[in-house]
C-alpha cells in the first residue's frame, strides 16, 4: 500500500514473492512504479499495479495476502490505523504486516490477531513488524 516508487514490491519479487500487488492513488507514482517494474524481467501477471485509494482497495479487494507493507504519508496516522483495521480479513493465517512510521508514532495494537514483534529504527523513521498470533 502507498507504493511510491514500487521498490519494496520489486524487492519482494526479487526475493521470491510469487505475486506482488502495488497500490498507490497518485498518477505520478503509478507512472514511476510502472516504469520501474518494466525494467525487470517479470511475467505479466506476477506484479500487479493498482491505481486506487488505499482504503477503497482494502475494502473492495478479494485478495488474500501473506505480507503487507504499509507506508502512508507520515502525517496521516489515522489513515494507517484505518488500513490496519481492515487487514485481518485480507491476510493469511501466518501473515506479517510491516508499517513504516516516524519514531514515536507507531500505531497501537490494531487487532487481537496480531502482536508487535519488533521495531527497527533507522534515523527518524522505523519499521514495525507485526506477526499474527497463532491460536
Amino acid at each position: 500500500m502507498f507504493g511510491g516508487t514500487g521498490q519494496i514490491g520489486i524487492e519482494a519479487f526479487s526475493r521470491n514473492a510469487k505475486n506482488v500487488t502495488i497500490v498507490d492513488n497518485n498518477n505520478d507514482a503509478i507512472k514511476l512504479i510502472t516504469s520501474n517494474v518494466s525494467k525487470i524481467k517479470v511475467p505479466h501477471d506476477n506484479i500487479k499495479i493498482v491505481k486506487s485509494d488505499a482504503l477503497y482497495f482494502l475494502e473492495n479487494t478479494a485478495e488474500i495476502f501473506d505480507i503487507v507493507f504499509l507506508d502512508p504519508p507520515y502525517k496521516s496516522k489515522n489513515l494507517l490505523v484505518s488500513c490496519l483495521n481492515l487487514l485481518p480479513k485480507l491476510v493469511s493465517k501466518n501473515s506479517v504486516i510491516i508499517t513504516e512510521t516516524i519514531i514515536g508514532e507507531s500505531p497501537q495494537f490494531f487487532s487481537t490477531c496480531y502482536f508487535l514483534k519488533k521495531t527497527y529504527k533507522y534515523g527518524k523513521m522505523c519499521l514495525n513488524l507485526y506477526k499474527s498470533i497463532e491460536i
